[in-house]
């Protein structure tokens, strides 16, 4: 039974260092595309493009909303 417990809990070690490896590795590719992004040259949007970008986020705003007589969610009561 301990020997069970002692290769589980090395495995769990193991998948542990293996998740925290592959977190660094995401973390230095976020850094490095934020400052590709820091490092891009910004261009002025003409007016009209501007207008239109914005429209399309309202739109995505009211398509968000949920009609008022449908519940977000279901209540389930323990005992």
């Amino acid at each position: 039974m301990i020997s069970e417990l002692e290769a589980q809990l090395e495995y769990e070690r193991v998948r542990r260092e293996k998740l925290e490896r592959q977190l660094d590795e995401y973390r230095a590719k976020t850094s490095h595309l934020k400052e590709c992004l820091e490092k891009l040259p910004l261009t002025p949007t003409i007016s009209g493009e501007g207008e239109a970008a914005s429209d399309l986020g309202k739109e995505k705003k009211k398509m968000k909303k949920k009609p008022p007589g449908s519940p977000g969610g279901v209540f389930v009561r323990r005992y």
